[in-house]
């Protein structure tokens, strides 16, 4: 934990009342051993080690081509772009949209600042990209894979400690993780072990996963990227505000938990900053925004407490074709951290805040072992049909919880830790958690950290707001 202060038991910014009652029929208390099995999570040196929780951003600082009304739009490879960044929490650059060597003065200028700013880079290297990606019109990836040219890559690239290893593949399909897997292998051997790639796999939505005629299932598909694909961790994009289906979503978070904890790889969970996605690159009016403060801070938070040990934002930065507006008019403030025209939108700061906190408590929730989640209130209900659901409430110590939360139970130096969430976007409420026994606690909020002890904590929460809540004897 970094840059957090130690408080007295009567800490008001927490709200954290202990009832300190320790009458009771019985402890209750979960008899359920420690696991036996070591955390596995995956950082980089780059961005201050083990202890650091990757926070990713996809669409990255880039030099522009594009042009706003005969104007240039502004260049994201100045510095003041790559200190925003870091201001905020976000620690690797994901997905820039230039390709090394063609944009080398480019791509080296943004890794020399991500140096700086303890920032790691995945590079999209056109020559990698084109072993992998795969063609509809040739029927596979465009060529074999080789060795010589990733060797090469890695000799050029590996001078910036800021590199971390290379941008493969968005959404592949089923076909394409042999030939992925290949790739990691050579990056792996040629790297030391340093390097990792950037692959990021499709949602459990209606989707054809496959480009065969026989439809591959979603387990199918992550399956084949965990046996196959070789990656030192595993990736996927579900946009809860999207669709708004929040059983799906936690359906995706389950499986994805369940094969993940099968192969001990760690996930990264992409998180949207913004909505109105303009793939198609035509002109349309804007809506409402989305998702607001509240929903963007439960998006993560829901993330972290179901086992993710890594968070994207999407977007970025605003590609110019996502503020397409009518009548060649734009609306630079739809989607993204950072609109095309360089201003600051607000999910800016909604990130700001979400990383602020994760960044307090990261090097517990990277070194522990996720068992499983308590649901209570109205999240019982809407993951009810979830594997990793503890359905009886209890958690080693934790006998009881009330209100509407969702509740990370982590095992960390074979301690109790608990990421408790108030499951609400729309309003604050008071969770109480109830103990077998009076505990010493730390509890981690907002980013700064108290000890206190007593038997049932009561912790007042914002919408979508978390805590961490350490069970230290």
């Amino acid at each position: 934990m970094k840059n957090k202060f130690i408080k007295a038991v009567s800490f008001v910014l927490l709200s954290v009342i202990v009832s300190l009652s320790v009458s009771c029929g019985g402890s209750g208390k979960d008899e359920t051993p420690y696991s036996e099995k070591q955390p596995y999570s995956l950082s980089f040196d780059a961005i201050g080690g083990k202890d650091v929780m990757p926070l990713s951003v996809f669409y990255s600082p880039f030099t522009p081509v594009s042009l706003k009304n005969g104007n240039q739009v502004p260049d994201f490879t100045d510095e003041k772009y790559i200190k925003l960044f870091a201001d905020a929490g976000i620690n690797i650059f994901s997905s820039a949209p230039e390709a090394y060597p063609n944009s080398k003065t480019s791509i080296e200028k943004v890794l020399t600042l991500a140096e700086k700013y303890n920032i790691g880079y995945f590079v999209r290297d056109i020559y990698l990209y084109q072993m992998v990606f795969y063609q509809d019109d040739l029927g596979g990836p465009a060529t074999v894979v080789n060795d010589y040219r990733i060797k090469t890559s890695i000799e050029e690239l590996s001078k910036f400690k800021s590199f971390i290893g290379f941008n493969l593949y968005d959404e592949p399909p089923f076909e394409a993780m042999e030939v992925i897997g290949k790739v990691n292998s050579a990056v792996e051997r040629y790297g030391d072990g340093k390097y990792a790639t950037y692959v990021n796999l499709l949602p459990n939505w209606d989707l054809k996963y496959n480009k065969g005629d026989e439809d591959v299932s979603y387990e199918q598909y992550i399956e084949e990227f965990l046996m196959k694909g070789c990656g030192k961790y595993f990736c996927f994009d579900h946009y809860v505000f999207d669709k708004k289906n929040y059983e799906l979503y936690f359906k995706n978070l389950d499986i994805v938990k369940k094969y993940c904890d099968a192969y001990e790889v760690p996930f990264w969970s992409f998180i949207q900053a913004g909505g109105q996605w303009n793939d198609a690159m035509v002109e349309f009016e804007s809506g409402e925004y989305f998702p607001s403060e509240s929903q963007l801070i439960w998006n993560v938070n829901t993330s972290v407490a179901c086992g993710a040990k890594g968070i994207q934002y999407f977007l970025g930065i605003q590609p110019i074709f996502f503020a397409y507006a009518p009548n060649g008019t734009y609306d630079f403030k739809r989607n993204a951290m950072i609109g095309a025209d360089g201003s600051i939108n607000e999910w800016y700061y909604y990130v700001q805040k979400a990383n602020e906190q994760l960044l307090a408590c990261d090097d517990v929730i990277m070194n522990s072992v996720n068992r499983g989640v308590i649901a209570s209130g109205y999240a019982s209900g809407e993951l009810a049909g979830c594997n990793m659901l503890i359905r009886d409430g209890k958690f080693h110590e934790l006998t009881g919880v009330k209100g509407d939360a969702l509740i990370g139970c982590l095992e960390h130096n074979k301690k109790t830790a608990l990421y408790v969430v108030n499951y609400s976007m729309d309003k604050a409420q008071d969770i109480v958690l109830q103990f077998d026994a009076n505990h010493a606690f730390t509890v981690v909020q907002r980013a700064e950290e108290t000890e206190i002890s007593g038997k049932n904590l009561k912790i007042h929460l914002e919408a979508g707001e978390a805590v961490l809540v350490n069970v230290a004897s």
